[in-house]
């Protein structure tokens, strides 16, 4: 079941159960699967994973039915349905390109003509099978639904060398703001940005956040991010120089970074013999997630963090 409610005034505005329009026996997922279900481990026939509010109706995707419908925004009915194996309402899914346990469903341009919807190919559940691999998929849908105009593929995106199978959680965000495309691979600790071709074999850029089998991530979105830490301040940490070198006797090496903050261009470098009266040397230029810089003949040292030409906040006051 899913609710749409105001979140100011808690009023649910709509909502549906799937077992008040669709049968159990329509399910996908064994009765059996993973165990006996039982009152500790209940019987997931449906597993809502996604749900969009398209112009009045609401696009729902059902895991375990490898299927997404158009729920009526009025009465709740089933306007249509977009299954992965036949169909559906729609008629024939082009061959190789059929879907099963499939994560975040999504509508794009919407017309009273068609429409195209992406969605994050599962294609395995858990240990399954480790030849059909995970991938995005765009389709093209003639509006209304007739079995005698069967959707179009308009996009698959995998990558062949280096295949991935993730048997649970996953997103596929179909345009990113550069042209390119996007995919998080739930159950895998990894994302990967695509070009923009439809084959989707081109793999711009991939990162691992984590031990596979240990981190998880449902969704993965990528987006612009501007941020100043409101609770902790920058850190910096000094050390002397070696001392067996004459080249570096008395200098100090600080180090400085403030996790999260994405907006500093400098770091104004305040100095002195002891942690109090300290007195402004210089600028050092942000560098990276951590800055490194030298000073001479100095023993405590303070910075204070620089952007858009104004100060912002000061870190701890280290001393060698």
């Amino acid at each position: 079941m899913f609710f749409e409610i105001d979140v100011e005034t808690k009023e649910v505005l709509f909502e549906w159960r799937a077992l008040d329009w669709l049968s159990l026996d329509e399910s996908r997922m064994g009765w059996d699967a993973g165990g006996k279900a039982d009152q500790h481990a209940p019987w997931d026939w449906f597993h809502i994973n996604s749900v969009q509010l398209v112009g009045d109706n609401y696009l729902v995707n059902a895991r375990h039915h490898w299927a997404m419908y158009l729920i009526d925004g009025k009465d709740g009915h089933i306007i249509w349905k977009f299954d992965g194996v036949n169909g559906g309402d729609f008629g024939s899914i082009p061959s190789g390109a059929e879907f099963r346990w499939q994560h975040h469903a999504r509508a794009h341009n919407v017309s009273e003509q068609g429409m195209a919807i992406s969605l994050f190919n599962n294609k395995v559940a858990g240990e399954e099978n480790k030849h059909t691999q995970t991938e995005g998929l765009m389709f093209y849908l003639p509006l209304p639904a007739n079995p005698a105009h069967p959707p179009t593929l308009l996009r698959r995106l995998t990558d062949p060398s280096e295949p991935l199978f993730a048997g649970t959680q996953g997103s596929y965000t179909a345009n990113l703001g550069n042209g390119n495309q996007f995919m998080g691979y739930g159950s895998l600790p990894i994302a990967r940005e695509y070009g923009p071709a439809s084959e989707g074999n081109d793999l711009r850029w991939q990162a691992q956040f984590g031990a596979v089998k240990s981190v998880q991530s449902y969704r993965v979105f990528k987006d612009t991010w501007h941020a100043t830490p409101a609770l902790w301040d920058p850190n910096l940490a000094v050390e002397k120089a070696r001392s067996d070198s004459w080249s570096e006797h008395g200098k100090v090496h600080c180090y400085v970074s403030w996790n999260g903050a994405t907006e500093v261009e400098d770091w104004a470098v305040y100095a002195g013999q002891s942690d109090t009266g300290l007195q402004k040397v210089g600028v050092a230029k942000k560098m990276g997630f951590e800055t490194k810089f030298e000073l001479d003949g100095y023993k405590c040292v303070q910075v204070e963090a620089i952007q858009g030409g104004k100060a912002i906040r000061k870190s701890n006051v280290a001393c060698v």
